[in-house]
């Protein structure tokens, strides 16, 4: 049995629904949790999201050892050929991001096993308005820890320059 959830996963509290072609980044099914694989590539900063299934594709026999590798058909944008979506559990999903070798990888992995852990809290349901400053407040967090990864990043790569031309 699959169920809907209503996540912060993609960005922005928004509920999940299956309308138009369009597919949930997350759903429940047999009472394990699952997102899109297209959902974790966004979140990773792939600038085309769909190259991640050439990841899954490359590590099926790996993925398929932590659990069923559930797909489902799904549409292309435009007048492209039907492919195929993966959702991913937790173990799966963290294997992913720690393949994926991105630079938001160490971050998104941590929050990818707190919204898992938050979801099967029932934490990601937004009933009120403080619940939701909370939500709110969490992603914000998020991002500031982004924002300084990437400059701390950027600032090592810089000493390395600077080193190298010596």
């Amino acid at each position: 049995m699959t169920s809907i959830a209503t996540t912060t996963l993609a960005g922005g509290l928004h509920e999940l629904a299956q309308t138009s072609g369009a597919l949930p980044d997350l759903i429940e099914e047999d009472g394990e949790v699952r997102v899109l694989d297209l959902t974790l590539a966004e979140r990773l900063g792939y600038e085309r999201p769909r190259k991640v299934r050439d990841l899954i594709k490359r590590h099926r026999a790996d993925l398929e050892a932590m659990g069923n590798l559930l797909h489902r058909g799904a549409k292309s944008k435009g007048r492209g050929r039907p492919t195929t979506a993966f959702y991913l559990t937790q173990a799966q999903a963290l294997f992913i991001l720690a393949k994926s070798e991105t630079a938001r990888a160490n971050i998104e992995l941590a929050y990818v096993a707190e919204v898992f852990a938050q979801f099967q809290r029932g934490g990601l349901v937004a009933k009120d308005a403080e619940a939701q400053a909370a939500l709110d407040a969490a992603e914000a967090a998020r991002q500031v820890k982004l924002a300084r990864h990437l400059e701390e990043k950027e600032a090592r790569y810089e000493a390395l320059r600077f080193i190298r031309r010596r």
